[in-house]
């Protein structure tokens, strides 16, 4: 797709959107073919992406017991995919915030990446 695109929203307009992504991913589980359920996959985690909408990953394990009860064991597990940067605000002027490092004063990290 295009070069990333972040949008910032508020969090009432976050709780809608993700709604309806939750409605889309329904729809997309529903597809037989995989070709389809992959395309439509790619543009619901592309959006999400791009609306910094969060992603997890739900394991559901049924069993039955004797009696015929049956029992569900649902796990939630947040996406790591996407590791957040680490920014370092930097100016050359004299930071009078605490959070802003003076230039003269920074010093790339070894794990800093190199752009």
């Amino acid at each position: 797709m295009a070069d990333q695109i972040q949008y910032d929203l508020d969090d009432d307009t976050q709780e809608l959107l993700e709604q309806v992504f939750n409605w889309a991913q329904e729809l997309v589980d529903l597809q037989k073919g995989d070709d389809v359920h992959e395309d439509m996959m790619s543009i619901i985690l592309e959006c999400a992406d791009r609306f910094g909408i969060p992603r997890n990953t739900i394991y559901i394990e049924e069993s039955e017991d004797g009696d015929g009860t049956v029992n569900l064991k649902i796990q939630v597990v947040e996406d790591d995919s996407k590791t957040k940067p680490k920014l370092t605000v930097v100016s050359d002027n004299e930071p009078t915030d605490k959070k802003v490092l003076a230039l003269k004063d920074w010093r790339k990290d070894d794990d800093d990446p190199i752009h």
